[in-house]
């Protein structure tokens, strides 16, 4: 499946930057043709990374708004639970913010981490939004994104399905704003470096027959 069109779109990151390595083509696209996108980053990011660096939770949210706006999105909230600490939440705990979204927004599309990631908030989130998204709360498509530096190194194989393809506007987009993050942004060859992105857009696209695109793994789709 290929070049589908999303009118409104969710994105679920468990961090913020998550949401621009791996949907910020999409996200970019999505706002461009006129459709609605929204993301929840679910915790604050820095203090497992950053112990020493409390000023970081509060500049790392005014990156994601910042990129959220440079992307196109209508709107990203916070849910501020705790970095690489989502396993010692409770289920409920972790699903109610994720449910939240999905009410208020009432999305046609929701994105989120790929099940198999390395990084452990990474499929927590996956889990999450695969329960706020069963029928009956109007989630009509459920896809996963991968992320670069996690969904590469993880146990679970990483095999897109569905590719959207992107314009060099987009792409522009995408890179541009994850440059935001600064304290995230490596140089190349390390994954999480401009030219990485760049490259990965490339190499999707030609899976595809596009000169560009973003790649992602179904979990379901109803008509």
């Amino acid at each position: 499946m290929s070049d589908v069109r999303a009118r409104s779109l969710l994105v679920v990151a468990a961090h913020p930057d998550d949401e621009t390595l791996g949907c910020g083509g999409l996200i970019a696209r999505t706002a461009r043709e006129g459709g609605r996108v929204s993301i929840l980053v679910l915790t604050e990011g820095s203090t497992a990374q950053y112990p020493d660096r409390p000023d970081l939770v509060e500049a790392k949210e005014q990156q994601a708004r910042q990129a959220a706006t440079h992307l196109g999105a209508e709107s990203v909230e916070f849910a501020r639970l705790p970095d690489m600490a989502l396993s010692r939440l409770s289920p409920s705990h972790l699903n109610e913010p994720v449910e939240a979204a999905v009410g208020n927004v009432k999305p046609e599309l929701v994105a989120v981490h790929h099940h198999g990631d390395l990084n452990r908030d990474h499929t927590l989130a996956n889990e999450a939004a695969r329960v706020a998204s069963r029928p009956g709360t109007g989630v009509r498509s459920l896809i996963t994104y991968e992320t670069l530096s996690s969904s590469a190194w993880g146990q679970g194989s990483f095999r897109p399905d569905l590719y959207f393809s992107l314009d060099s506007r987009d792409l522009e987009a995408k890179i541009e704003a994850f440059r935001i993050y600064e304290t995230e942004v490596r140089e190349f060859p390390h994954p999480r470096s401009p030219e990485a992105i760049r490259h990965l857009a490339a190499t999707r696209g030609a899976e595809a027959g596009f000169h560009l695109a973003e790649a992602y793994q179904s979990v379901w789709h109803r008509v």
